[in-house]
């Protein structure tokens, strides 16, 4: 049997086994930076409700009388300013149109006749061989059809434009979201063919209490948050204050509006907002980056006589780049704000300047 499998044993042996004397050391501190547990006053925010409204809300009507010919859109359609709508039908139109028109001819004609007259009546009159009712029964005569020829006018004009407006089209670009006739529906003057909203740009209406109204105002910007997306907030400013309180709830109005480029915000949708107007208190804060998610727990590590102590928190008002937190910590302790990632409970650190700290990998 050879002896060389039992000599590669005991040369492994020896080699791991430790040697007399040697010295135990440790991984070496964790560089960290570290920020101060600040105190600052602050205000409670209250809470908000709301919805969304369009910009503009429109029950498109129609100006002329007629028959339904043809509907153009359908509920849900988006229409630029100017679509067509619904179409009227024209022919009776038109055809007064051409008897107007007619008529107009006549009087100019007669008018031109009449004219005529008056002048030659003039001229005998002015030689004293017509006599004074001659003289004016030509004047009235050619007034008479000067002003037919204005109204004629005024009646092709009048056509014209209920030709023009048998076309009833958006007042501006929307939604159709409700269709008020169909076609073969007889329609009067007023009569509303479809409603239209434009979501272009949104308002949302919020109560705030009266004991608050003082402290809001015109350009104060909040973040709104919308069931139907959450986890976004979408920044708004306030664009009018309804100087008008609730005469139940004694509440007053604001309105915030909303560019709506990519159209997400539908009108009716329940808004949210934490207006920064309640009660004055004094909050400890910590840089967000301090921050860290351990096991679904919040928690922030304090640097005590060169360790990382865990704390839990749980966070409250967002101020910018600080969050108040609560929980085990005092002002002025030293919270970790770069380099927590990495590190363990009871783990020895080493505080560097920011500049310091190296590149995450």
């Amino acid at each position: 049997m050879s002896i060389k499998p039992y000599l590669v044993f005991f040369a492994l042996l020896l080699l791991s086994a430790p040697v007399a004397g040697a010295r135990k050391s440790g991984p070496p501190p964790s560089p960290v930076v570290v920020s101060a547990v600040v105190e600052k006053e602050i205000r409670r925010p209250i809470a908000l409700l709301g919805a969304v409204e369009p910009m503009r809300k429109s029950l498109v009507a129609s100006e002329v009388v007629g028959l339904v010919e043809k509907m153009d859109v359908r509920e849900g359609d988006y229409v630029k300013k100017g679509r067509v709508l619904a179409r009227l039908r024209r022919t009776p139109l038109k055809i007064e149109l051409r008897e107007a028109a007619a008529s107009k001819r006549e009087a100019e004609a007669r008018y031109a006749l009449a004219e005529q007259n008056y002048y030659r009546f003039k001229k005998l009159y002015d030689k004293g061989v017509a006599s004074v009712q001659d003289f004016q029964d030509a004047r009235s005569e050619r007034d008479a059809w000067a002003a037919r020829i204005q109204q004629s006018a005024a009646r092709v004009e009048k056509l014209n434009y209920d030709i023009e407006k048998s076309e009833i089209r958006a007042p501006f670009e929307g939604y159709v979201t409700k269709k008020r006739t169909e076609v073969g529906e007889w329609i009067r003057v007023s009569d509303p063919v479809v409603e239209l909203i434009e979501l272009a740009s949104v308002e949302v209406a919020m109560d705030v209490p009266a004991r608050y109204a003082g402290d809001v105002r015109v350009g104060d910007t909040s973040s709104l948050r919308f069931d139907a997306y959450p986890g976004r907030s979408f920044k708004a400013k306030i664009s009018s204050v309804i100087p008008q309180a609730d005469s139940a709830a004694r509440n007053f109005t604001i309105k915030y509006v909303l560019v709506n480029k990519d159209r997400l915000l539908m009108s009716g949708m329940v808004a949210r907002a934490n207006l920064m107007v309640g009660e004055k208190a004094l909050v400890k804060m910590v840089p967000k980056d301090s921050i860290v998610d351990m096991g679904g727990s919040k928690i922030v590590f304090l640097v005590i006589d060169g360790v990382a102590k865990p704390a839990p928190v749980k966070e409250g008002i967002a101020l910018g780049e600080l969050i108040e937190v609560r929980g085990p910590i005092e002002t002025g302790q030293s919270v970790v704000i770069m380099g927590n990632e990495r590190l363990r409970p009871g783990q020895h650190v080493r505080v560097i300047p920011g500049a310091e700290m190296p590149e995450k990998s």
